[in-house]
């Protein structure tokens, strides 16, 4: 199993099953990021290394991409603008029913910033607001809420996970690795359209 962690991070999976139920209708447009400081404490520095890491596409971003995927479901094209060192990079994903989704990472922020992640969903009836730990939920005509979950984090439940099903011999099917291929492939397409200026590039699998 790849350690697509995000899959098993409650507030993303609360916003899975308000995607999947429709309970706030449909969504328009989604904004997901995840940033944060140079990684010098790499050994060798490896992870500066865009031959041996793939800098913050296949480091930081393709966790988005995976959780885009996991959310929408492949998308038609994708289009990207990446740094020389793809340590900065700025995607955005087209489907069928013209729902506008964009995805950034930034591996590169200077001083004391630290390590962020979020997204901003906008549906129909609520806006969703994941930031700073905290999941807002706006909904249209009512009062704000913020989601509270047991407090186990994502890292805890995908381990946990994991040894469960291999303990009872069973598939892994939280975080297939089918869909840990697909994540690549989305990401690859990302730096083929980066390549090309940011012209959309079909996803083929």
């Amino acid at each position: 199993m790849i350690g697509h962690c995000l899959r098993f991070w409650p507030e993303y999976e609360y916003l899975k099953s308000v995607v999947d139920s429709g309970e706030y209708g449909g969504v328009r447009s989604a904004v997901f990021h995840r940033v944060g400081n140079e990684p010098g404490w790499s050994h060798q520095n490896w992870m500066l290394q865009v031959d041996k890491s793939g800098g913050a596409l296949v480091d930081l971003h393709i966790h988005d991409v995976d959780m885009i995927n996991w959310l929408f479901g492949k998308p038609e094209a994708v289009s990207a603008l990446c740094s020389e060192r793809y340590d900065i990079v700025s995607a955005h994903f087209r489907y069928p029913d013209g729902k506008i989704i964009h995805a950034e990472s930034d591996l590169s922020l200077p001083g004391e910033t630290g390590f962020s992640m979020g997204y901003r969903i906008h549906m129909d009836k609520a806006t969703l607001m994941f930031q700073n730990g905290k999941l807002t939920v706006y909904p249209a005509g009512g009062k704000a809420w913020v989601y509270e979950h047991a407090g186990d984090l994502g890292y805890y439940r995908e381990m946990k996970y994991f040894a469960e099903q291999l303990m009872k011999a069973e598939a892994v099917t939280a975080s297939p690795p089918e869909a840990s291929l697909l994540a690549l492939k989305i990401v690859e397409a990302e730096r083929q359209s980066s390549g090309q200026g940011g012209q959309f590039v079909p996803v083929v699998e």
